[in-house]
């Protein structure tokens, strides 16, 4: 699986979202995909893709969207955080550490 649960357990949800990320990854080779379910309502998804470079993050949306969208939108709306960055970008963005170290969820 080219798609990496970050942590926790997976469930229906979260593996229907990671396979339809794994039609990203299939057409972005090198691209690292992540996600993981923060609580009961939310989803969290990281990028890190060094075809990013140069794009706006309008952009960047639009490229990764054009997947999620083929989701039913009850799903699309438990994605909370979509943080992309090319590998260069992983230190210094506020949203890929809150990735890496997220705070605690008030909703379980």
């Amino acid at each position: 699986m080219i798609v990496k649960v970050a942590r926790g357990r997976t469930d229906t949800k979260l593996d229907k979202v990671a396979d339809t990320l794994e039609a990203y990854a299939d057409n972005h080779s090198g691209a690292q995909v992540e996600l993981y379910r923060y609580n009961s309502i939310s989803i969290r998804i990281r990028i890190i893709d060094a075809a990013f470079k140069g794009k706006s993050r309008s952009m960047r949306h639009r490229l990764v969207w054009e997947f999620l969208a083929t989701l039913p939108e009850e799903l699309q709306n438990d994605i909370s955080l979509l943080v992309l960055i090319t590998p260069e970008e992983k230190l210094s963005s506020l949203a890929s550490v809150e990735f890496d170290y997220p705070s605690p969820s008030p909703i379980k």
